[in-house]
């Protein structure tokens, strides 16, 4: 569509996953608008390490009893070979032990960065192409300013799931807004190149 040569698999547009035997072109990257950012602007994820994905309590937090939260904080997980736009499928290095809170609801509104829980036990953070409901309980949600990072998340990469309260989660996305506002300069271009 317009050129692209890209894909949309959850819409069917482009030309489809790749396979065996598929050419690739690889060349420099620079991000889009490249040359509008400041020197020194972040533009992937530090290297080594687990990224660590700030949260919140979720709306479902309490099914799980007293300390759902620490319980998430101190697994290392790792995203999931089957991870995509809709979700990040993490893999715990080690069993957790939720609790009695899984299992399945009603449908509910989700947003992006939702950790749902469904009943393998294995978490799904919820990316921004994910359904608009939801059918499992949500004991966390990845704050708005580590949206980005959550992004960047390919399979294999180390992740931690650190929880913020909700005053330093609205700081954060109010410091990642004056950053971003710093971080461009010059004139976006009106017409597409």
């Amino acid at each position: 569509l317009f050129g692209s040569r890209s894909s949309d698999e959850l819409s069917g547009l482009g030309p489809g996953p790749l396979e065996a035997g598929a050419i690739l072109w690889a060349g420099d990257w620079a991000p889009p608008l490249g040359d509008h950012l400041v020197a020194g602007a972040a533009t992937e994820l530090p290297a080594g390490g687990s990224v660590e994905l700030r949260v919140v309590p979720g709306p479902h937090a309490e099914r799980f009893g007293p300390g759902v939260l620490e319980r998430i904080a101190a697994t290392s997980f790792r995203a999931g070979n089957d991870s995509n736009r809709v979700g990040v499928r993490l893999r715990a290095e080690e069993a957790v032990d939720w609790g009695t809170g899984g299992g399945e609801l009603d449908s509910q509104p989700m947003v992006t960065g939702a950790v749902q829980l469904p009943p393998s036990g294995e978490p799904i953070v919820l990316g921004p192409d994910h359904a608009t409901l939801g059918g499992y309980p949500v004991p966390a949600v990845v704050i708005a300013a580590d949206h980005g990072l959550l992004g960047q998340c390919g399979p294999g990469t180390p992740i931690r799931l650190v929880p913020v309260g909700v005053d330093e989660a609205a700081a954060a996305f109010g410091a990642q807004r004056r950053l971003l506002a710093r971080a461009v300069e010059g004139h976006y271009p009106l017409a597409a190149g």
